[in-house]
């Protein structure tokens, strides 16, 4: 994969946890990119100072948004947020 142009890295990234996932293999995957949740997990863990802040979907998480004005992060980001109490960066996600 090295070489290849960032987007297509992500993107073969991706299919291949999801293939994995398709062939009954568990995948635990933890990023601080919330696109890559959105795009590739069906469950979510938010831990913060090994507290867990939320568990489940992605769309439970997106759920947890609680701003929709025009210019602000997408759901999946603010509903991280969210569930992190808003009151730092510092916490992480796990599919």
């Amino acid at each position: 994969m090295w070489g290849r142009r960032p987007a297509a890295q992500r993107r073969d990234f991706r299919e291949l946890i999801r293939s994995l996932a398709r062939a009954g293999t568990a995948v635990v995957l933890s990023t601080h990119l919330v696109e890559d949740i959105g795009a590739t997990c069906d469950t979510v863990l938010v831990l913060d100072d090994g507290r867990v802040r939320h568990s489940g979907p992605p769309q439970g998480l997106a759920a947890l948004a609680t701003s929709t004005a025009p210019g602000d992060s997408p759901p999946l980001e603010r509903g991280f947020m969210t569930a992190l109490g808003n009151h730092r960066p510092g916490g992480g996600a796990a599919c």
